[in-house]
């Protein structure tokens, strides 16, 4: 199935995402986010570089994220700063990085290239954020296809 990538997904509700490894797949793109010391967001492609090992399973040290297989250690961009006992890092140990932002009460996710992410883009939903209004945000799980859900909305 083909994706719209250049543009703006909700990946989770703010608060969810924390110092901790946070593991959501959107678009069939496995991801990890978390936050960084001073509440910016990380968000990298859920695979360590050396086995593909998933980076939700690793923990969090001082802002980077370590693998729990190996213990390659990840900045926000996806560069690998640190391999235990090994001083040369390759240029290539790296994962895909991806642009994200808070707004609205939802972390939103670009899924293209992060250059192109513009935050501006993102759809107004300021009354979510309102005292002057009484929006409610939930999880509602389905089983079935999201398009249902879609057409269901719709009407």
């Amino acid at each position: 199935m083909a994706f719209l990538m250049d543009a703006w997904y909700v990946a989770a509700f703010s608060e969810e995402i924390t110092d901790q490894p946070f593991a959501r797949t959107i678009l069939g793109v496995p991801l990890v986010f978390w936050r960084l010391p001073d509440g910016q967001l990380a968000v990298l492609e859920d695979r360590c570089c050396h086995r593909a090992y998933p980076l939700s399973r690793g923990h969090i040290a001082e802002g980077q994220i370590q693998c729990g297989y190996h213990g390659m250690v990840y900045d926000q961009s996806g560069a690998c700063t640190k391999i235990p006992w090994q001083k040369v890092i390759p240029k290539v140990a790296r994962v895909r990085s991806f642009a994200a932002t808070d707004r609205y009460g939802w972390v939103w996710v670009w899924m293209g290239a992060a250059e192109a992410a513009n935050p501006e883009e993102i759809p107004d939903y300021h009354w979510l954020d309102s005292s002057d209004w009484g929006a409610k945000a939930d999880y509602l799980h389905v089983q079935c296809d999201y398009r249902l859900i879609i057409e269901n909305l719709l009407d």
